[in-house]
């Protein structure tokens, strides 16, 4: 049985508490380990408190839960959403199965709640990557500190397809969004102000070799599709999706 390192950075500190009190509820039977990377103290079973003296944004906090990890395998996770009962059961055949398929490989983990995928450059990408520390070595890291609270997952994603490996969805690896309020939201400063220089530095990585046939606007670069238009659990279409709804309206997608 693998160790299972899961990254949680939060800025939210009941949340935070109610997030790890579901994660112990859901993942009984296995040997796991929860890096809390946050700015405030909490301790528990499975709870490895990574200091964040300093927040910089989830980026870097999860790129700190990587080098304070332990596992064969790391999950990415937010304070913001719950798993279900079993959650972790899926995931060491399922990363097998994927690296059998195409090295290195990234699980995402399923939301039913949300029945829609991430695609960048017409290439899934997982929104909550589930990587074996292999894999995460094969593409120089976890993730990337050239951001600060956007881009992190499609950054791997990238890193992944462009190292010669695929990204695919985990649909039996389930976990659900919770409410989030206004005084909670606020307490998380990065994501309103940072999108535009992470948007920036996206672009400067890979729109030179993966942008042709894409118009400058993230809405098409970056794009959320129904999950009816996976394939085996993935989704290869090089082209925007202006014009791959073209071509699934004239019969051919």
């Amino acid at each position: 049985m693998p160790t299972i390192s899961i990254s949680l950075p939060s800025l939210r500190p009941q949340m935070l508490v109610e997030t790890v009190r579901a994660i112990h509820a859901a993942s009984a039977g296995h040997d796991y380990e929860i890096l809390a990377v946050c700015p405030f103290g909490i301790e528990g079973t499975h709870v490895v408190h990574v200091a964040e003296s300093e927040p910089r944004g989830n980026c870097a906090a999860h790129a700190l839960a990587w080098e304070a990890s332990r596992g064969d395998v790391i999950v990415a996770f937010s304070d913001d959403h719950r798993p279900e009962p079993g959650w972790l059961d899926p995931l060491a055949a399922a990363l097998a199965a994927g690296e059998a398929r195409g090295f290195p490989f990234a699980g995402g983990l399923a939301r039913p709640a949300v029945p829609w995928f991430g695609a960048v450059y017409g290439l899934y990408y997982p929104y909550f990557p589930v990587m074996t520390r292999r894999s995460v070595l094969a593409i120089g890291g976890w993730f990337s500190r050239d951001y600060t609270a956007h881009f992190g997952d499609p950054d791997i994603g990238m890193r992944v397809w462009r190292a010669g490996g695929h990204c695919a969805l985990i649909a039996d690896s389930r976990i659900v969004p919770q409410p989030v309020s206004a005084e909670q939201d606020a307490a998380v400063p990065f994501k309103s102000r940072s999108f535009p220089r992470d948007m920036a530095t996206f672009l400067t990585k890979y729109h030179r070799d993966h942008g042709a046939g894409f118009p400058p606007d993230m809405g098409q670069i970056n794009h959320d599709y129904d999950l009816k238009h996976l394939t085996d659990g993935t989704f290869t279409r090089r082209c925007a999706p202006r014009d791959y709804y073209a071509q699934v309206a004239a019969g051919g997608g």
